[in-house]
């Protein structure tokens, strides 16, 4: 009667913690990693009351993940001085969604990208309400609003350099910027490409709020993230080619518009216009500070190509070189490399590099047996992916790693019914 009772609560109830972890990914670290423990759980509870069994459907990217945290594993143990567990702990989603995709069970793939929307929109209110909040000041016994932390710039000079609540790191307070842009991004291809699942009034508030929140986050990757997916939604998804060229034509105006009025974009056109654009070891934001990360380092790769300085000492390692070069804010605010494909190279040398680009690779490959939308989100995810680890080391925060493992094995899974 207990085994019974057990297997039929797993049944009716298992999908929706996956639909909770969805949901509260872009709104709460804390939560969503209590819930991949809970899924983890459950999934060898369902596996040991005969509940689930292995999955046979060859998938590449399942066994690909946990030889990437082996090969993290190995740059610890075997090639850093520095010798911690946390260096993993903050890796284990590379081992927890392929042990809990390769067990056979249903897994509703749209309701689950379905319900990381919903978090993803709340998760915006949220911000714009704090905005909200922290612009309505007491100045001289009144409340006003003010959204400036600095009344002596200018509406886009406080934009520019985070002076506005509304904008950048202020706006974007539960997580960094880039990846709060990315979630949005993500999201905004997922309203597109499912919106038969959704209402109308849903897949017009999205389209409205995540381009705005996007823009809002000021992050120049999340803006190419952003332009990413218009293209592809475009490209892929809209049939008519008369339809298709007038949006082309009107995503070009809003792209160059974007552009001509982002601040962070204005002020790298002007360099290049000065052909300014050299390294600036008083950099303090933008590209040119990455370009200083960048350029430390490939100086850690050209010695080190093969096997890296492992995953313990590579801070250490670009520390070193920030201090050698006189790099004053890297050094100062203990900065990694600011590109996943530089700090993969630096923790485990080419190794590590050739089995995240076999990950990609393998997920890519997945297209040939899927389509229509599966085909188009498959794509556009691996595209947004390969573009942002040019500009931030993904698998160095929880909320990136978390992002890319969790989808890549949801996006590679083909569903089976339960025996």
């Amino acid at each position: 009667m207990y085994l019974k009772t057990m297997k039929d609560f797993y049944a009716k109830y298992f999908k929706y913690v996956f639909y909770a972890f969805a949901f509260f990914l872009p709104l709460n670290e804390k939560v969503s990693t209590l819930l991949i423990v809970l899924l983890a759980i459950l999934t060898a509870v369902g596996f040991s009351l005969n509940r689930l069994s292995l999955n046979r459907e060859k998938n590449t990217v399942l066994w690909l993940f946990p030889v990437l945290f082996i090969v993290y594993g190995v740059s610890l143990f075997f090639l850093s001085e520095c010798i911690e567990l946390k260096f993993l702990e903050n890796k284990l989603s590379l081992v927890a969604f392929p042990m809990i995709f390769s067990i056979r069970q249903d897994v509703d793939r749209t309701s689950i990208l379905r319900f990381f929307v919903f978090g993803c929109m709340l998760a915006y209110f949220i911000c714009l309400g704090n905005s909200f909040v922290n612009a309505i000041v007491l100045e001289n016994g009144n409340y006003v609003f003010n959204p400036l932390n600095n009344n002596s710039r200018t509406f886009f000079e406080a934009i520019m350099y985070e002076g506005n609540v509304f904008f950048g790191k202020y706006f974007s307070f539960m997580y960094h910027q880039t990846y709060f842009a990315v979630y949005l991004s993500f999201s905004l291809l997922i309203l597109n490409v499912y919106k038969a699942v959704f209402y109308k009034w849903l897949v017009f508030l999205g389209n409205v709020i995540f381009p705005i929140g996007v823009i809002q986050t000021m992050s120049m990757a999340g803006f190419g993230s952003l332009m990413i997916v218009g293209f592809l939604v475009l490209l892929f998804h809209v049939q008519k080619q008369r339809t298709k060229m007038i949006l082309f034509g009107g995503f070009l105006v809003l792209l160059i518009g974007g552009a001509s009025v982002h601040p962070r974009l204005q002020k790298l056109f002007k360099d290049l216009r000065k052909n300014e654009i050299v390294l600036k070891p008083d950099a303090m934001d933008g590209i040119m500070l990455r370009l200083l990360s960048w350029d430390s380092a490939i100086e850690i790769v050209k010695e080190r190509p093969l096997t890296g300085v492992g995953i313990g000492d590579s801070q250490k390692a670009l520390n070193e070189v920030y201090a050698q070069k006189g790099y004053i804010h890297p050094l100062e605010r203990n900065l990694n490399a600011h590109s996943q494909y530089l700090q993969i190279m630096i923790e485990s040398g080419f190794i590590g590099l050739l089995v995240l680009i076999m990950i990609l690779m393998a997920l890519l490959n997945k297209i040939a047996i899927t389509q229509g939308s599966d085909r188009i989100i498959i794509i556009s995810f691996v595209t947004l992916m390969v573009f942002n680890f040019v500009f931030e080391s993904v698998l160095s925060r929880y909320i990136g790693i978390s992002f890319f493992a969790f989808f890549s094995c949801l996006l590679s899974y083909v569903p089976q019914k339960t025996s």
